[in-house]
């Protein structure tokens, strides 16, 4: 299936978007790239996130442990 110009560029924007918010090490700005319920897979085992702080919490790890404070709207 190939893609229309419109959504190849969507998808590239939200791996973008996606890259970009992983790179500031704050395990809260990647919840919004995640559905819940879901589960990631690590190398300690299926991690169940079924809430964005499960998710935040899973990536702690990976971002040096750093807490961050989820943004203010």
């Amino acid at each position: 299936m190939k893609l229309a110009d419109d959504d190849n560029a969507a998808v590239a924007r939200v791996l973008t978007d996606y890259y970009r918010a992983f790179s500031t090490l704050d395990a809260h700005a990647v919840g919004p790239y995640f559905y819940e319920p879901s589960q990631l897979v690590s190398p300690a085992g299926v991690v169940p996130t079924p809430t964005p702080a499960a998710v935040a919490a899973a990536f702690q790890p990976v971002m040096g442990g750093r807490e961050a404070s989820p943004k203010a709207s």
